[in-house]
């Protein structure tokens, strides 16, 4: 989805496209980091309040990393959509 909310399919983004897709994501990866804990943890919060088992902590106890153990860039990096966009840049037409 871009900024007016117009959906992109990744096979019809040109390479400069997802270069600045990239480029984008990467400048702000701080921020989405900093937003993603805070969810997280109102999450966690919220799920404890309820009497629930939080997600993130089943999948730490199963040998996830936990998000406080990764950086801004490695989070990313490991984010569905920045793989997705690496295998764009990588495959047929990339």
């Amino acid at each position: 989805m871009d900024r007016n909310q117009t959906p992109h399919m990744l096979t019809d983004m040109s390479a400069l496209y997802v270069e600045r897709v990239i480029d984008m994501l990467e400048s702000l990866a701080e921020y989405y980091y900093l937003m993603t804990v805070r969810r997280d943890l109102l999450q966690r919060i919220g799920d404890e309040m309820l009497g629930r088992l939080s997600t993130d902590n089943v999948a730490e106890s199963a040998g996830a990393t936990p998000l406080r153990d990764l950086t801004p860039q490695a989070w990313l990096e490991g984010s569905p959509l920045m793989r997705a966009l690496r295998r764009r840049l990588s495959g047929p037409g990339g």
